[in-house]
């Protein structure tokens, strides 16, 4: 009897469509004593990465962390009720247990741009964390008779951001633990880790607690 009920749940399955909503908390950067303006729910990946970056000196600055948490999930037959409800708070990414990884996508607008990842600090709950690594996502080419591959790569302490206007995938790991993302007070001090001759210091970067959603089939 059971096996037939898993069969018929997965006929129906793809004779309706499955689908599910789900949603949770992110940390969203901005600058200043309080965000610009209320910030929508991103209701997916791409809403995320089409948020206005940070016109910071010398640059333009996507920056985001990976404490991301999903805090309900619910799989619904299409125009039917749920199958499964999950209210648990799950983080969906982490760097590394014990870690935090900020990470970067920067466009320089001026030259002479200096990344240094291991001056960065990240604060929260009233405790100061110095960076223990920085990486570049890119295409690197381990054989040259094999095409290149997207991967992270340890950078130097001192990374030059040569190409202006071109924009560079960058992250900083910190040892620290993912802080939550309902935190109020997390802040990332760049003022040390990017910086170039004649452009003024990077300010003080905040987070703000968001909501976030979205469906999938």
């Amino acid at each position: 009897m059971r096996a037939t009920a898993i069969w018929l749940t997965l006929l129906a399955c793809m004779q309706t469509g499955c689908a599910g909503f789900r949603g949770g908390w992110e940390s969203v950067a901005y600058i200043g004593d309080a965000p610009p303006s209320p910030i929508e729910p991103a209701t997916s990946a791409y809403e995320r990465n089409q948020r206005p970056p940070l016109s910071l000196p010398g640059m333009s600055l996507h920056v985001s962390i990976d404490n991301r948490v999903r805090d309900y999930d619910t799989q619904v037959w299409l125009f039917a009720v749920p199958v499964k409800v999950d209210p648990r708070n799950v983080q969906t990414s982490v760097a590394a247990p014990g870690r935090t990884r900020v990470l970067l996508a920067i466009t320089p607008t001026h030259p002479g741009l200096v990344f240094r990842p291991r001056q960065a600090v990240l604060t929260f709950g009233g405790r100061q964390y110095a960076a223990v690594a920085g990486r570049e996502f890119d295409q690197f080419a381990v054989d040259p008779s094999r095409p290149a591959q997207w991967e992270y790569r340890e950078v130097p302490t001192d990374m030059p951001l040569h190409s202006v206007q071109e924009q560079y995938l960058l992250s900083i790991d910190f040892d620290a633990p993912s802080p939550s993302p309902e935190a109020p007070d997390i802040t990332i001090d760049l003022s040390r880790a990017l910086l170039a001759a004649g452009l003024a210091e990077v300010p003080l970067i905040r987070f703000v607690p968001v909501r976030w959603k979205e469906g999938y089939t």
